[in-house]
């Protein structure tokens, strides 16, 4: 039987391992994402709440958080902060806004779904923004 030696893929192991155990890769992939994120889920509820009394509160309130790596991966979430002049959260009346609400078991605002709307405005923005930061990073390597 014949055998062989290969040598020469020392620095591609290297690289690759390196790739892959790079967390800061992921973290500056979702950063550069993050304002495409904010961006959409504002013009989503923008969209969903023009019915003429929204002051554009909650589209201005978005805001991400700081980034974190689990076992999936890299990931921030984009979400509404801090309270209206009257003292509700955001974050609430974005729940509002997109499941509706009630009054005594009856109907009184209708749902006006934006979280799905929110993900695919901004969804190619955020993956070149994401590819952009990882090939970035890769040249350095």
């Amino acid at each position: 039987m014949a055998r062989a030696r290969i040598s020469g893929f020392e620095d591609v192991d290297k690289f690759l391992d390196e790739l892959g155990n790079d967390k800061k890769l992921g973290i500056k992939a979702v950063k550069a994402a993050a304002p495409h994120l904010i961006s959409g889920a504002s013009k989503a509820v923008r969209s969903s709440a023009n019915r003429g009394y929204a002051s554009g509160g909650l589209a201005r309130s978005f805001a991400a958080t700081k980034p974190k790596t689990n076992q999936h991966g890299s990931y921030l979430i984009v979400r509404p902060v801090g309270k209206d002049p009257e003292g509700h959260d955001y974050y609430a009346r974005g729940a509002y806004l997109e499941f509706g609400t009630t009054l005594n078991g009856k109907p009184k605002n209708a749902a006006q779904p934006w979280r799905d709307k929110a993900i695919n405005l901004g969804r190619e923005k955020c993956e070149k923004a994401m590819e952009e930061a990882v090939l970035s990073e890769v040249d350095k390597l």
